[in-house]
């Protein structure tokens, strides 16, 4: 199996099987946040593979500019060897072009249910590493039924209640104008808890524009915006909360607990089959209180792996 660099061009034209943060189209909108930017495909008879990578002083990422990265696919389902000689040619590209490591994070399982297994025992396999192991929450939407108040922990049904209480009303954002004051709550949110926010809103709203995005807010009743999410379609059944947050002022209005449950309505209704929270942890620590959260309100926990392999 041989490796090559593609141009932009010849790889967005294979139309390989992913997801969005793999995509041409996200790549490229990011792509001056590394030195170079390397469209790899991996070959035998066939193309197998495709895979991203971000070139920064002289180390490789992928990904260099999203939570996860990965393969993408000529089909779904690949026979386990297979991965093993990419796994192979990967490393002797890398040492052949003279790069010293690569840096490589893998999605969550819920995203690469056929292949996941055989891309990690491929790698450890092949003396790549595991740097660290993050914690991802999803919501199966499949759950959400008519009793889901019955279903979820005491803590989270009691925050519930009091939300359903207090005539909160839920809006999805149709106009920037909304989209933005959607992002000024998230900013405030991370402010008031001293998180840095990443993402600026330029690139919020731009990058909303390369997939399905969905923009939120939670107003009181009287009409005060008191918490938002932003959410970005991220594979055709999967649904992902980019952001999510409320105003310190608000919290006995317990919001994301009403936040979480519209979310599930609502992405249900339109037919999506998976919410992604995101993680509870940072490079490997977790934080307890917020992985907590996540599972009182029905998420199920799936790991989210971090390798890393030097060639030299």
């Amino acid at each position: 199996m041989i490796v090559e660099n593609l141009s932009y061009e010849e790889y967005k034209n294979l139309k390989l099987v992913s997801h969005f943060f793999n995509s041409v189209d996200f790549i490229n909108y990011n792509k001056h946040k590394c030195d170079e930017v390397q469209y790899l495909t991996f070959k035998d008879s066939k193309i197998r593979f495709g895979l991203v990578v971000g070139i920064k002083d002289g180390e490789v990422y992928a990904p260099f500019s999203a939570p996860f990265s990965g393969f993408s696919y000529s089909k779904n389902n690949t026979k386990h060897h297979i991965f093993s000689k990419a796994i192979k040619a990967l490393k002797e590209y890398l040492l052949l072009n003279n790069f010293t490591n690569i840096r490589l994070s893998l999605p969550p399982s819920i995203y690469d249910k056929h292949n996941s297994s055989k891309i990690i025992t491929a790698l450890l396999m092949d003396e790549f590493l595991i740097d660290f192991v993050d914690i991802n929450h999803s919501y199966d939407l499949r759950n959400f039924t008519s009793d889901y108040i019955d279903k979820i922990e005491y803590s989270a049904k009691k925050a519930l209640k009091i939300s359903l209480s207090k005539s909160l009303k839920f809006i999805p954002c149709v106009t920037v104008e909304e989209k933005t004051i959607a992002y000024e709550i998230i900013k405030k949110n991370r402010f008031q808890r001293g998180f840095p926010l990443k993402l600026n809103l330029k690139d919020v709203l731009e990058t909303a524009n390369l997939t399905e995005s969905y923009f939120f807010i939670l107003s009181n009743q009287n009409g005060e915006p008191i918490a938002s999410a932003i959410c970005y379609e991220v594979q055709n059944n999967i649904v992902q909360v980019i952001y999510w947050g409320g105003l310190a002022e608000y919290s006995e209005f317990k919001p994301i607990n009403f936040l979480s449950y519209k979310l599930f309505e609502y992405f249900k209704d339109i037919g999506y089959q998976t919410v992604d929270i995101g993680p509870s942890s940072d490079r490997g620590v977790v934080n307890f209180g917020l992985s907590e959260f996540k599972e009182s309100i029905g998420c199920d926990k799936h790991i989210k792996l971090h390798f890393i392999i030097k060639v030299k």
